[in-house]
């Protein structure tokens, strides 16, 4: 049989709902008490980690304090981190000026047009935030800020019966 064949044939004779699929609402229900349990979860599982990290701290402090870098099994080592390199902006002032003046040229044709396009975007949205420190009056908000007539989109719940 050609697909589209089989495809109309199913439009006009739908297949059979299995038992499993006439609980579809309950297993939803199912899914969001699970979704809310592994949301706790998380939440404890991050306070367990803030807790752990706090207790590390306190235990590298207090074997710098004792002296105590190696035992049986493990050692403690330091490090050295450094902080990220940075332009010395100076020597770049100083000895390539024409490289100098082109950054710097570069940098405020974008801040120009960073400006351009925020300017437009307040000239277009305002937000209500906005317009409620200015207007106080009930009337004129309620004409600014009509409510809306459709719904941008449908948020699924299941109910007990």
């Amino acid at each position: 049989m050609e697909p589209q064949a089989e495809a109309q044939s199913l439009k006009s004779e739908p297949l059979p709902v299995s038992e499993k699929e006439k609980t579809i609402p309950t297993q939803i229900h199912t899914l969001d008490i699970h979704i809310s349990l592994l949301k706790e979860n998380l939440a404890h599982l991050q306070a367990q980690i803030a807790d752990s990290e706090t207790d590390r701290r306190i235990l590298i402090a207090k074997a710098k304090e004792y002296h105590i870098t190696t035992d049986s099994n493990y050692k403690i080592i330091e490090i050295p981190l450094y902080p990220k390199k940075h332009v010395d902006v100076e020597l770049l002032r100083t000895k390539y000026e024409d490289k100098y003046t082109l950054i710097i040229a570069n940098k405020r044709a974008q801040l120009r047009d960073k400006i351009e396009s925020e300017t437009q975007k307040l000239l277009d949205m305002i937000t209500q935030a906005d317009l409620k420190a200015v207007v106080k009056d009930k009337a004129a908000l309620a004409m600014l800020i009509p409510e809306p007539k459709e719904p941008s989109g449908f948020e699924v719940n299941v109910v007990r019966r």
